[in-house]
C-alpha cells in the first residue's frame, strides 16, 4: 500500500511542482590546494556601500591573503584597471576565479584575459558556494565597516586597519600567517618580535596538513546539517527547474515547463543547452508527469481561446445620458472599416441648473456600439 501511494505521488504533476527535494543538496567538493602562492585568486565585489562605493575583493586562494580595491563601478571599464594595478604589484596569477556578474562576462575582460595570459574561470551561476574563499570574507569586511559608521569614524582608514590585523595573525586552516606565506616573512608589527635562527620547518607540508584537517571538518559538518546525497541526474533526464523568485505563497516550488538536461560537469547542470545551475536547482520527473505538465498547458491554451470573443458576436450596448435622459453620443463602428470609423453626433439640450450653470456630460460616459 505505501509503495502504490509513493509511486501515485511521484506520478502527479501538482505533487511534483511544489513538493521540494528533502535532499536537494549535494556533498562539498573541496578545492585543492594551489602549489603555491598567488597562482590562484579568487574575486567578489562587495557592496554597493553608502557612499555609493563597491569594494573589489580578490583573495589569494593558497595563503588567503586578502587584497581590497575601492571602485566606484562595477563595468569592465573600471575593473580592469584595477585588476591590471594588481597584477603588476603582486604578478600574474595563473587562475582567476569570479562569479557571472556583468563585468566578467563582457568581451573587453575576457580579451584582457586572454593578453595577461591568466585563465578566467566563472563558478556555476546562481551558486555562490563555489567562490567561497571570496564570499567568506565579506562577513569580517562588512563588519569592520558597518562598526565604523556606528561609530562615525572613516571607514576607509578603519577597513585599512581591519586588513593590517587580518593578514598578521596565524589563519585558522593553513596554521600560519596570509603576510608569510605570500611573502616569506613575518610583516612588522607594534608586537616585539624575536629573530628566527633555528631551522625552520617546511612550511607547504604544514599549510597542505592543516588545510586538508580544516577543509574535512568543514564538509563533515556541513554535509550532515544539509543531509547531502549525490544527484542521480544525467544527461537526457527530464528535470524541473526550482524558481528563483516566487511572487506569493501559493505559486509552485518548481517552474511547470519540463526541461531536458544536455550537460552535466560535476554538480553544474546545464538544461536545453541555455540554463545553467547547480544540481541542487533541479528536480527529476518521470515521463508520465511530463506529459501530465505539457498536457496542462495545451488544455489551458485551448481555454484561453475559448474564453476570446468572435468579432461577429459581440454584444451591443445602449445607454441614455443620466442628467437628461437623450440619446449618448455614441460611436458607431464597422468590423470592416476600424481603420476609419463614421462618427454619429446626437442632438443633445442642453440642462440648465438652479444656479444657472450649464451641465455638460462628461467625455468619459460615451460609449462604443459595435454594428
Amino acid at each position: 500500500m505505501d509503495g502504490m501511494i509513493e509511486e501515485a505521488v511521484k506520478n502527479c504533476a501538482s505533487c511534483q511542482t511544489l513538493t521540494p527535494e528533502f535532499c536537494s543538496v549535494e556533498p562539498y567538493k573541496m578545492s585543492e590546494l594551489p602549489s603555491g602562492p598567488w597562482e590562484n585568486i579568487s574575486t567578489h565585489f562587495c557592496g554597493p556601500l553608502p557612499s555609493s562605493d563597491y569594494l573589489f575583493v580578490m583573495v589569494d586562494e593558497y595563503s588567503r591573503y586578502p587584497i581590497v580595491e575601492i571602485v566606484k563601478s562595477v563595468s569592465a571599464r573600471s575593473t580592469i584597471p584595477v585588476l591590471d594595478k594588481v597584477i603588476s604589484t603582486f604578478g600574474l596569477p595563473k587562475t582567476v576565479k569570479s562569479d557571472n556578474g556583468s563585468p566578467f562576462q563582457s568581451y573587453e575582460f575576457k580579451q584582457f584575459a586572454e593578453n595577461m595570459g591568466f585563465v578566467h574561470r566563472r563558478i556555476t551561476p546562481r551558486w555562490p558556494r563555489a567562490n567561497a574563499q571570496a564570499e567568506s570574507f565579506d562577513k569580517p569586511l562588512t563588519k569592520a565597516i558597518r562598526s565604523a559608521y556606528i561609530n562615525q569614524q572613516n571607514w576607509k582608514q578603519d577597513m585599512y586597519k581591519f586588513l593590517r590585523q587580518y593578514r598578521a595573525p596565524p589563519h585558522t586552516s593553513t596554521g600560519q600567517t596570509p603576510y608569510r606565506l605570500l611573502f616569506n616573512r613575518e610583516p612588522r608589527t607594534k608586537l616585539p618580535q624575536t629573530s628566527e635562527k633555528s631551522v625552520e620547518l617546511v612550511l607547504d607540508e604544514m599549510v597542505r596538513t592543516r588545510d586538508s584537517e580544516a577543509k574535512r571538518v568543514v564538509k563533515q559538518y556541513g554535509d550532515q546539517r544539509n543531509r547531502a546525497m549525490n544527484s542521480n541526474i544525467q544527461v537526457g533526464d527530464t528535470v524541473l527547474m526550482k524558481k528563483e523568485i516566487r511572487g506569493n505563497k501559493l505559486q509552485p516550488v518548481y517552474d511547470t515547463n519540463p526541461r531536458r538536461v544536455s550537460d552535466k560537469k560535476g554538480s553544474m547542470v546545464t538544461v536545453d543547452d541555455s540554463v545553467t545551475r547547480n544540481a541542487s536547482s533541479f528536480k527529476k520527473i518521470s515521463d508520465h508527469v511530463r506529459s501530465d505538465l505539457n498536457m496542462d498547458k495545451v488544455m489551458l491554451k485551448i481555454e484561453d481561446e475559448d474564453l476570446k470573443w468572435p468579432e461577429s458576436k459581440l454584444p451591443e450596448f445602449s445607454m441614455r445620458n443620466p442628467i437628461d435622459g437623450s440619446p449618448k453620443q455614441c460611436v458607431s463602428v464597422s468590423p470592416k472599416d476600424k481603420a476609419t470609423p463614421s462618427v454619429t453626433l446626437s442632438p443633445k439640450t442642453p440642462v440648465v441648473s438652479r444656479s444657472g450653470r450649464e451641465r455638460k456630460q462628461p467625455v468619459r460616459l460615451n460609449c462604443a456600439i459595435v454594428s
